[in-house]
């Protein structure tokens, strides 16, 4: 009895043993089949690109005009750490930025993996006044941007007038897929002769569809009348105008008005160039207008210093009449008895004439 209990055991242990063998042996073929079975993988780039190189295990593919590259036969995980962005060959102007990949082994069911990228084009600057007139980009320092994505820019210099490669779409992630978004642009400022000529924030435009930006600069007519102070005769040979990076100029006056050329929005100063005093004056150039200086000619300074002799000497006559009055009134009080010592004043009787006696 003992040794059929041991045999049954024994058989029981070669039949576990057995079915151990034949599962290992049935998954083991499907496991390497499934490692080994390839799949197709397609490379879509977003916004779509054309003519995108991309590199899969050493063997490279190139995007057709719908954007895509096919590799027809990888394995994932093997893609997964070998597939790379080579170069793109950029045409019609735009450049192509590359910025990643999804996540190859999360690729949808169709093996698709997604080539985001950043689009930009050139865009090329000039500069108008309010009348659409040109404006010598020479007098501009300084160009600056803000893209919508928060990215300033400043141009100086050749700069100025030479194209700029601007981003203009970006790919964004949304909770229902990924989304291509426009990147606009404002004119934050246009600085001429040291000063801003534009508006903050006022000018946006996108590089999509602009790609040449003729930026509008403030520019206002001023027309100076230049007079005598006091008595409002035409006075002054010239208008000093300082402007507001510090330099100056000389306008000549002519029956008492001068005409400036057009003058970039600014803060300015202003003072007339004559015989005689004048100072300088803040102007505020932020629309057409006509600025009245006046100047304190020769003759106005005459006058006010002769006005001052008169007033200095009329002073010191009355200064000196009134110290004469003071004295003689200051004598005749001390001729006076003192009353404070108790001094009376006693009006004597006029004498008695003694008449002769009657007989």
């Amino acid at each position: 009895m003992r040794c059929e209990v041991s045999t049954f055991r024994t058989l029981l242990r070669l039949l576990a043993a057995g079915s151990i063998v034949v599962v290992t042996l049935a998954t083991l073929p499907a496991t390497t089949q499934a490692k080994a079975a390839p799949r197709q993988l397609k490379i879509q780039t977003i916004p779509v690109v054309a003519s995108a190189t991309f590199e899969v295990d050493g063997q490279s593919y190139v995007t057709g005009e719908d954007g895509t590259a096919t590799v027809p036969a990888v394995d994932f995980e093997i893609a997964d750490a070998t597939l790379k962005f080579v170069d793109v060959n950029d045409r019609d102007g735009s450049q192509a930025l590359f910025q990643r990949f999804t996540d190859i082994r999360s690729a949808d069911p169709g093996g698709i993996v997604y080539a985001l990228f950043t689009i930009a084009f050139p865009v090329t600057f000039s500069y108008v006044d309010l009348q659409g007139e040109t404006v010598d980009a020479e007098r501009v320092s300084r160009l600056g941007i803000k893209s919508s994505t928060g990215v300033a820019y400043e141009l100086s210099g050749d700069e100025l007038t030479q194209p700029l490669m601007l981003p203009a779409m970006r790919v964004v992630p949304r909770p229902s897929g990924l989304e291509i978004k426009d990147i606009y642009y404002t004119v934050q400022e246009a600085m001429i002769d040291g000063t801003n000529t534009v508006n903050r924030s006022q000018q946006k435009f996108f590089p999509t569809d602009t790609r040449s930006l003729a930026v509008t600069t403030r520019w206002y007519r001023v027309r100076l009348s230049a007079s005598d102070a006091l008595f409002g005769f035409d006075a002054g040979d010239a208008l000093l105008l300082r402007w507001p990076d510090g330099h100056q100029t000389s306008h000549p006056i002519s029956d008492g008005q001068v005409d400036l050329p057009l003058l970039p929005r600014g803060e300015y100063e202003m003072r007339i160039d004559g015989l005689g005093l004048a100072i300088w004056r803040p102007v505020s150039v932020s629309r057409d207008q006509t600025v009245e200086l006046e100047l304190f000619s020769a003759a106005d300074i005459g006058v006010i210093v002769l006005a001052g002799l008169m007033f200095v000497a009329i002073a010191i006559y009355y200064g000196q009449r009134r110290v004469r009055r003071q004295r003689e009134r200051d004598t005749g009080t001390a001729a006076l008895p003192d009353e404070s010592q108790g001094t009376e004043i006693v009006e004597s009787a006029p004498a008695r004439v003694a008449e002769p006696a009657t007989p």
